[in-house]
């Protein structure tokens, strides 16, 4: 038992690395997008962060003691609900990159107008909620468990 939380700090440790480097890239890959490495890198990213969340998230998920008092649980279920934002901004990340969505939404201009209001950098507002989410569960459950 010890031995699995030691695997799962692991696991939740280079998932939140990955996460953090993969989006310090694709950030600056959208600003030097001129650089020859650039046009690789925004390629690669995305699916790479969704590895990391994906990672992270299972093992956070693993993580989670049974039972526990009701703020414990509740706790548990908002850090389920930062890493559906992880995930589901890495899956704008790669919209982003890709327009896998695109060409099957948007018909005329109105629509290509609302596409860009939901899709277009909209990544970076998930990740946010995500990671306050995720700060606010981390400080409070230690706290619950220190009483």
């Amino acid at each position: 038992m010890i031995q699995n939380n030691k695997y799962n700090g692991i696991i939740m440790l280079l998932g939140g690395l990955i996460m953090v480097v993969c989006t310090g890239l694709l950030i600056a890959s959208m600003l030097m997008s001129n650089c020859n490495w650039a046009s690789v890198v925004v390629k690669i990213v995305p699916w790479a962060y969704i590895i990391g969340a994906t990672a992270y998230v299972i093992a956070q998920r693993m993580d989670v003691k049974a039972g526990g008092t009701l703020t414990l649980r509740r706790l548990y279920s908002i850090q389920l609900i930062s890493g559906i934002c992880f995930i589901l901004a890495g899956l704008l990340m790669v919209e982003h990159v890709y327009h896998f969505i695109q060409p099957l939404v948007v018909s005329n201009i109105d629509s290509y107008f609302t596409y860009i209001q939901v899709v277009h950098n909209n990544w970076v507002v998930l990740l946010l909620v995500g990671a306050i989410l995720q700060m606010y569960t981390t400080h409070r459950i230690s706290y619950e468990t220190r009483k």
